[in-house]
């Protein structure tokens, strides 16, 4: 707290802080990547629940199988380090699995919203040249065409497998597109290493890890989404997913927060406000 509390923010000096602008440094593997994160806390916590979502639960043991079959799948049509696959699924417990499973695969994912309209859709598919287009044979028939691949997810037991090749460090882990509004939109690649850092320095920050269930509110077309979804699915806690379409705020938000006995959020202060209000 600084010693001159009337004052605005900008007006203080950097020593008015009463304690450190760090915390105690972080250690991290660094051959960690996101895929290797999940796994190894499956590994500590198989039976315990990783994903609560309105389209069914599944506990760590349960989406470490799962990636690792889709991730096979995968790996087929040329998934594999370098490479972007987008995936088009609206939120859901089965978004994340296919996440999974592409970072299982060691390929990066490029998260789109089947809401958005078709034009931005069409545009980032073009734009990232993503090899392998993911989703469910109703969303695929209303996508536009693009050169990369097509997985049908209703249809993906029906398919060939092969050996995965597991990302390292610096590979890509996922890409993720501006919004566009001076412009287009303009494509990040982010690395498995950055990633890592950022998800293990959260959670003791937010003191999130067993017993913690963790609100998936933010879109996956977002930051945040990545910072909610593997900040939980490494440390041990619960992801949290509501029923897609469902827009919270005020007592929708409230609702829900109760309903699926959620104990950490990461929420904008004026949404906060709508469930207070």
């Amino acid at each position: 707290m600084s010693r001159f509390p009337a004052r605005p923010v900008l007006d203080l000096p950097l020593d008015e802080c009463s304690g450190p602008l760090t915390g105690p440094p972080v250690t991290v593997d660094p051959d960690s990547t996101l895929a290797v994160l999940i796994a190894a806390q499956a590994g500590c916590t198989p039976g315990a629940t990783a994903v609560d979502g309105d389209d069914g639960r599944l506990t760590y043991r349960e989406l470490d199988e799962r990636a690792r079959k889709l991730a096979g799948r995968l790996a087929a049509e040329g998934v594999g380090p370098g490479t972007v696959t987008a995936i088009c699924l609206p939120r859901s417990a089965r978004l994340v699995t296919v996440v999974a499973g592409v970072l299982y695969a060691g390929g990066a994912f490029l998260a789109l919203d089947p809401a958005q309209p078709a034009a931005r859709l069409e545009y980032l598919l073009s734009d990232a040249a993503a090899a392998v287009l993911v989703s469910t044979g109703e969303i695929l028939r209303e996508l536009p065409r693009s050169g990369g691949r097509r997985l049908d997810l209703d249809l993906s037991d029906q398919g060939v497998t092969a050996p995965v090749s597991p990302a390292g460090p610096r590979d890509l882990a996922y890409m993720i597109y501006t919004s566009g509004s001076t412009g287009l939109p303009k494509g990040v690649l982010l690395e498995h290493s950055g990633a890592c850092n950022l998800v293990t320095a959260l959670a003791p920050e937010l003191g999130i890890g067993p017993g913690t269930r963790l609100l998936q509110f933010a879109p996956p077309t977002f930051d945040a989404w990545v910072w909610e979804v593997f900040t939980t699915l490494t440390s041990g806690g619960t992801l949290c997913v509501p029923e897609a379409g469902n827009i919270l705020v005020g007592r929708a938000l409230s609702r829900c927060l109760s309903g699926r006995e959620v104990n950490a959020v990461l929420l904008p202060p004026s949404v906060i406000a709508t469930a207070l209000s």
